[in-house]
């Protein structure tokens, strides 16, 4: 529990016990077949047996990692400010409650994860790989719809009558919110997206990186 008391402010953490899987690795072969979400199944059996009140771990995060554990009920707190210098990837520390007694403490975890990663995307995180971007912004706990004054500014925008900059913190509340409208387009086009009203990166940077011509 130091990350949660020392990094994260959570002072009545202290009070529950914890148990942490190091790791869980199956062979690529192997992969998608059920074997990671079994491992993971007899741990908890393990952890509940012995009063443990939350699992966690810690890995370096990517895009399909990462949905490995959300899948498996643990949810996002922390994600590392630097990049492991072996790995190249930030560490990203994911907890499951075990019993009711805590999940609201896990859950408050993940708000907080949730608003401090709003704001360090397009800062610490201003380059992170898209595809991680939206696999984090899927456990975003919070749902809102467009009110009607964005509505009427966005149709403007479509239809080329207002710029990207007057209506750019409309794209980045609905996109927050509304993450899964992403699932319908291309790679290309969710990485343009991301960098540019997310990660807020200039248009001259994004065209080289997606070779824009």
């Amino acid at each position: 529990p130091q990350s949660l008391l020392a990094q994260m402010g959570f002072s009545g953490a202290a009070q529950y016990s914890y148990a942490r899987v190091m790791r869980i690795a199956v062979h690529p072969q192997l992969q998608h077949s059920g074997i990671g979400r079994a491992l993971d199944s007899f741990v908890t059996t393990w952890a509940t047996e012995h009063n443990i009140d939350i699992l966690g771990a810690s890995f370096g995060a990517t895009s399909s990692l990462s949905q490995f554990w959300f899948n498996n009920n643990y949810s996002p707190v922390r994600l590392g400010l630097n990049k492991d210098s072996a790995s190249g990837t930030h560490s990203l520390i994911v907890l499951k409650p075990l019993n009711d007694n805590v999940k609201t403490l896990v859950d408050d975890c993940q708000q907080q994860f949730n608003e401090s990663f709003r704001y360090d995307i397009a800062n610490n995180f201003k380059y992170l790989d898209y595809s991680l971007v939206m696999t984090l912004m899927s456990q975003n706990l919070d749902n809102k719809a467009l009110n009607e004054f964005e509505h009427y500014n966005l149709d403007i925008f479509v239809n080329g009558a207002r710029p990207f900059e007057q209506i750019g913190y409309i794209l980045e509340n609905n996109l927050w919110y509304s993450y899964n409208k992403l699932n319908s387009l291309t790679a290309k086009q969710q990485s343009l997206i991301i960098q540019r009203v997310l990660q807020r990166i200039s248009w001259t940077d994004i065209t080289k990186s997606l070779s824009f011509s």
